[in-house]
């Protein structure tokens, strides 16, 4: 029982609701009364949850070393040693089957090519692309990008432009605010990542501000482009 709570820590079921931006396009797309598309994206939603487990895995097995120095992730299984190495890659391997074999069996090839593209792009974030400033966060919000195509796949929802656009914002807006607050903990003696001695907090300061406002004006935008007017002259005349 104590190994089982273990994989669970591992796995971080915690972060999934992150994947909830998988259903932004069945909202936006009007798809609320479709009861297959919500049963596909509810499959697209499990596998992406499962790839992401298999993401944290990779992540926490890379870099266990500096966990074990970390004040809080040397808590973490693999860096604790309950969980061993071996352990760990077998529970990638089973996450990534199982999450490639729930795309087979009840939703279509493109989403497996969106669940392909965000684990490399993971792969190259932990091994590579974190440490590198403005390039992380970019990472971070491409990965919030792959989500609602991954939803818009599922659901056979056209992506506007403008969503993609206002979802990458926003989420570039959300890791700059966390890169801000690591920036306060490493005023104080904290630093938890090597990518912020290449930032500073007047930049993300102003950075923030910039993307709250691009933000607005890219809803404005959506909420009035053409594809948006259509599907509410159609949904009002029905």
């Amino acid at each position: 029982m104590k190994k089982i709570i273990e994989y669970i820590k591992l796995a971080r079921p915690h972060q999934y609701v992150k994947n909830g931006f998988i259903w932004v396009p069945i909202f936006f797309g009007y798809k609320l009364d479709d009861i297959q598309a919500i049963l596909r994206t509810f499959w697209a939603f499990i596998a992406f949850c499962l790839v992401a487990s298999a993401v944290y895995v990779l992540n926490d097995f890379k870099d266990i070393e500096e966990d074990r120095h970390h004040p809080l992730k040397k808590s973490r299984p693999l860096a604790s040693g309950t969980l061993g190495k071996f352990e760990a890659v077998w529970f990638l391997i089973a996450l990534s089957i199982i999450s490639v074999s729930i795309s087979a069996a009840f939703l279509n090839k493109s989403v497996i090519i969106v669940l392909t593209a965000y684990f490399l792009l993971n792969f190259a974030y932990s091994f590579k692309l974190k440490h590198i400033s403005i390039i992380d966060v970019i990472c971070i919000s491409t990965g919030f990008v792959l989500r609602v195509f991954a939803g818009g796949c599922a659901a056979d929802v056209w992506i506007s432009p403008w969503l993609v656009l206002m979802v990458f914002l926003l989420a570039l807006f959300l890791a700059l605010a966390k890169r801000r607050d690591d920036l306060v903990l490493a005023s104080s003696g904290h630093n938890l990542r090597r990518v912020l001695d290449r930032y500073n907090l007047e930049f993300v300061n102003l950075t923030m501000v910039v993307m709250a406002s691009v933000i607005i004006v890219s809803y404005i935008l959506y909420t009035v482009s053409p594809e948006v007017v259509i599907n509410m002259e159609l949904i009002n005349s029905i």
